[in-house]
């Protein structure tokens, strides 16, 4: 017995044909079998044709619905469409068997039929959208249909055989689910592949960052780890955190470690630094192959080939002359130099002065906590020079500053100069007197001074002259000390600096001595 249905609009006729009731009973034995052992579509094929000749020649009906298309899993025709132009199988009427749901149709699935599936997608009857995936090149695989927020999408689901029927239809029905519930099963499943993955060097990178740069004081520290990492380390940042030996330390630091012994000190660092936060958010157990203590048999002492060299500062006998020769440049770069000189501050903070750090009446400069090395608000005396030019940048209208203006402000609306500046002008003061014949602007082995090289000479003139090695050492805004001795010296001598600030000053605006060698008369004759 074999129930057809027709495909057009009016409601399938149901016309079933049987020579007795036995033969009826024996065809449908015969389909379920070969439904259960889902053959071959020429052993379903050459069954239904001799069914089609049993039944063919008897028109004694039996009603039964027993085997319709849903289980049957073959594509239907009319019965009377049938009885005008052939059985089933042959030309536009041949029946698709075996193909599970194929234009819409669904299925049962059984694991001993799924080898023998035809290229297609063969839909599961359980309503979860699964469905057996059969390339043209064989490969197979679970896929499931679902509408997640209004969209119909296909989840893979994983390959066959790894994947077993009962662990895809589980799948699915949790995917059911989750998108019955509002949820997306495909954002799930990135976050849990996401989260599963094993974490980079580079991912452990990007999180200690994300962590600690919020308490660094300067803004340029995230962008040289960054760049200092993918120059020096790009290959380790590839490597899984878990997986880093203490080889692959080695591997990076060892090119640069006598080369570039600071830059090597500081990518150890944070090297260091990097591998602890991964041992600490458990994407890596075991010891950190980083440290100090595990890298020395390996490399030499830190330092141990560098050549100690100072930062290049003028002789204090050419500072009268080197400031006359500045004080005759114009510019804000110019002046920030020469105010940097007369109050031995670094060029940072001279380049990021505003006029809310200036106290004009009571002749001091207080630089905030946040923009000092130290971490530590720091205040500084002006002498007259440097209170002159302070007067000098206030606005032409005589109107008041604003607060958060800047001091020196660079050739950029609100920006500050360049670190550059101020040693492109120090270079430029340089190529000009060599060109006139003259000596340059450089230290005793012959570099060109650089800004931070004023301090040194403020230092300098200090220790030559006598002054108190405390108040010389506040006024560069060093720590002296201990720290026992800093937390009972709470004091930063701001009027004894003052006195020392001025003196400076005084220093450098006076000419140097003329010494006049003294010739014993017998060597004169």
């Amino acid at each position: 017995m074999i129930a057809l249905f027709g495909r057009s609009s009016r409601p399938a006729r149901v016309r079933t044909f049987s020579r007795s009731r036995a033969a009826a009973s024996t065809t449908l034995k015969t389909l379920d079998f070969l439904e259960r052992r889902r053959c071959g579509a020429g052993a379903r094929m050459a069954a239904m044709g001799r069914t089609w000749r049993a039944l063919s020649v008897s028109n004694q009906p039996f009603a039964a619905n027993r085997y319709s298309r849903e289980n049957a899993g073959i594509s239907s025709v009319s019965a009377a469409h049938s009885v005008r132009t052939g059985p089933p199988w042959t030309g536009r009427n041949r029946l698709r068997c075996g193909d599970g749901r194929r234009d819409g149709k669904e299925m049962a699935l059984h694991d001993r039929a799924l080898p023998g599936l035809p290229p297609g997608r063969h839909f599961d009857d359980r309503g979860t959208g699964l469905f057996f995936f059969v390339r043209p090149d064989g490969s197979r695989s679970w896929g499931q249909r679902l509408r997640i927020l209004g969209r119909q999408r296909d989840l893979g689901l994983g390959p066959y055989p790894e994947i077993r029927l009962s662990a895809a239809r589980e799948a699915a029905k949790v995917n059911k689910e989750a998108a019955r519930d509002g949820r997306d099963p495909l954002a799930e499943k990135r976050a849990r592949r996401e989260a599963e993955a094993p974490r980079s060097m580079a991912d452990a990178l990007a999180a200690w960052i994300e962590a600690h740069s919020p308490a660094w004081r300067s803004a340029k520290t995230k962008p040289m780890v960054e760049a200092s990492m993918k120059l020096h380390a790009r290959r380790l940042l590839r490597i899984p955190a878990k997986d880093v030996t203490i080889e692959d330390v080695r591997a990076v630091l060892a090119p640069i470690w006598n080369t570039k012994p600071v830059a090597a000190k500081k990518l150890r660092g944070w090297l260091d630094n990097v591998l602890e936060f991964a041992i600490a958010a458990g994407w890596r157990s075991g010891e950190n192959p980083a440290t100090p203590r595990r890298l020395k048999p390996l490399l030499s002492r830190p330092g141990a080939a560098r050549v100690v060299r100072n930062h290049p500062a003028l002789p204090l006998a050419r500072m009268h002359d080197f400031m006359a020769l500045l004080r005759d440049r114009d510019g804000a770069a110019a002046r920030a130099l020469e105010f940097a000189i007369l109050t031995a501050a670094r060029s940072g903070e001279v380049r990021g002065a505003t006029w809310g750090e200036i106290d004009l009446d009571r002749r001091l400069w207080v630089i905030p906590a946040a923009r000092m090395k130290v971490a530590k608000e720091h205040r500084v005396p002006l002498s007259a020079p440097a209170l002159a030019i302070l007067i000098d940048q206030l606005p032409g209208d005589g109107s008041k500053p604003d607060p958060a203006a800047l001091v020196f402000p660079g050739q950029r609306q609100g920006r500050p100069l360049s670190d550059m500046t101020l040693l492109k002008i120090l270079r430029d003061l340089d190529a000009g007197d060599r060109k006139g014949g003259g000596p340059g602007w450089r230290d005793e082995q012959g570099h060109v001074a650089v800004p931070h090289g004023f301090r040194s000479a403020f230092r300098d003139w200090c220790a030559l002259t006598g002054k108190d090695h405390v108040a010389a050492e506040l006024a560069l805004a060093h720590s002296v000390g201990s720290a026992v001795e800093r937390a009972y010296r709470r004091a930063d001598l701001v009027e004894q600096r003052a006195v020392l600030m001025r003196d400076w000053a005084a220093f450098i605006d006076a000419p140097p001595a003329q010494v006049v060698p003294l010739i014993r008369a017998r060597d004169a004759s």
